[in-house]
This record gives C-alpha cells, structure tokens and sequence, in this order.
C-alpha cells in the first residue's frame, strides 16, 4: 500500500495484509474463471468470505485510532476490490443463466423426441456449440 497506508495504529499492519490478501484473492480469481476452474474458483470465495469479515472486524475494532489518510486509502483500495468482485459475479451469474437456457434447451429437444416416438438413438454430446 502507499505511503499513506503508515500509521501509527497498531492494528495497521494487520489491516493492510488483510487488504493486499483480499485483492490478491480477487486477481487469482480471474485466470480460475476464465479456465472455469470452479473448484478453484470456490476456494478463493471462501477466503474472500473469510477476509470480508476479517477486515470489517479490523476496521470496526480500529474505527477511532486510524488517521483519516489512512482511512481514506482503505476505503479506496476496498472500493476498488468491490467493482472487480461485483464484475466476476455479473460474469457468473451470465454463464450460470447461459448453463441454464443450454440445459433447458436440451432437456425440451428430449422431450419432443419422446412426444414423437422417434427411434433414434440418444445423442452423444450435450452441445457441441462453445
């Protein structure tokens, strides 16, 4: 963090590892997404769960004793890890409702072959489509 991360609260060393850990976790996040590495993927979620509260406690606990400058670039360096995290779960939540119209499709095309009484043979590979 930058010079206006020293302090002399005590508890500031502790506060700014707790932020460079949880931007660090939110970096990672973006190659495991993008590899769809979703066990991954879960692990850092729960360090970024793990560190949410880590840090609210921290800046609850410390709320009196911090210099405003200091504060102000925690705040700044959170609102940061906010819009990136915000960003990665629009992307989730974008592939899990395409995951979703992909299922649904495969699972209405079953259903007609049924209606039909077609006699083909099960299809091989869900969606070829990528």
């Amino acid at each position: 963090m930058g010079v206006s991360l020293r302090s002399a609260d005590p508890r500031a060393a502790e506060i700014i590892k707790a932020v460079t850990d949880f931007e660090n976790s939110v970096e990672a996040a973006e190659p495991a997404l993008a590899v769809r590495d979703w066990a991954r993927v879960e692990k850092l979620l729960a360090a970024q769960h793990r560190l949410t509260h880590k840090l609210a406690n921290l800046l609850d606990e410390t709320r009196d004793e911090r210099p405003q400058a200091f504060s102000d670039e925690v705040n700044r360096r959170i609102d940061g890890i906010r819009d990136r995290r915000a960003d990665q779960l629009r992307r989730l939540i974008a592939f899990n409702h395409l995951v979703k119209t992909r299922l649904t499709m495969i699972s209405r095309s079953r259903e007609m072959r049924r209606m039909n009484g077609a006699s083909q043979p099960p299809a091989r590979v869900l969606d070829t489509r990528q």
